[in-house]
């Protein structure tokens, strides 16, 4: 769309001045035919309407129109075809949201087992914990009873050790030990006789 010096381009003017051809020759219909035109002259000049000629495109023009879809057809019902399109695909979410809500259902068991399963887990390392603890104190009161067995055996070693040094103070017999005869019977001694 070129301008020449604040001109319009020729086709813009083309449709200016069949409108106004059109809004002329609708002016003298109506001085002739009296008041029954007046109300049919008063409804718009559509752009699509069949008085009007067609013309062609010119460059870097785009030609815009617009199709009024009628209520009649809108109101038609939809062909079976399309029915049950709709009906399989109202069926096919159907089932996608059980499958959704029996996996959030899932979901809801696995993260409730999940927790108590954490929850054993923590009970069982306190539990694995006071254990180690009484296991400790267990061992220390092994050890401390070890040393004081120790202690105990090095006294009495000590004790039996004197107990060798020391001489005995009892007196030894005077009697000379008898012989045994043949018979496990002892001989009599003959305290009598001399030497």
């Amino acid at each position: 769309m070129e301008s020449d010096g604040g001109r319009r381009p020729l086709a813009t003017e083309h449709a200016d001045v069949e409108m106004n051809e059109t809004a002329v020759l609708e002016a003298l219909n109506r001085f002739g035919s009296g008041r029954k035109r007046v109300a049919a002259v008063t409804q718009p000049i559509r752009a699509g309407s069949e008085n009007r000629r067609r013309r062609f495109i010119q460059d870097g023009e785009v030609v815009v129109e617009h199709h009024a879809v009628s209520r009649g057809a809108s109101r038609q019902p939809a062909p079976a075809q399309d029915t049950s399109e709709i009906d399989r695909l109202k069926a096919s979410l159907r089932r996608e949201q059980r499958r959704s809500e029996d996996a959030e259902r899932q979901l809801g068991d696995l993260q409730t087992q999940i927790r108590s399963q954490e929850t054993r887990a923590v009970h069982a390392e306190l539990h694995v914990k006071e254990l180690q603890q009484t296991l400790r104190e267990r061992d220390a009161r092994i050890a401390e009873l070890i040393g004081q067995i120790h202690a105990q055996k090095i006294s009495y070693e000590a004790a039996l050790d004197a107990a060798k040094v020391r001489p005995s103070r009892s007196k030894p017999s005077p009697v000379a030990p008898r012989e045994t005869a043949e018979n496990g019977e002892p001989e009599p001694v003959k305290w009598w006789i001399e030497d």
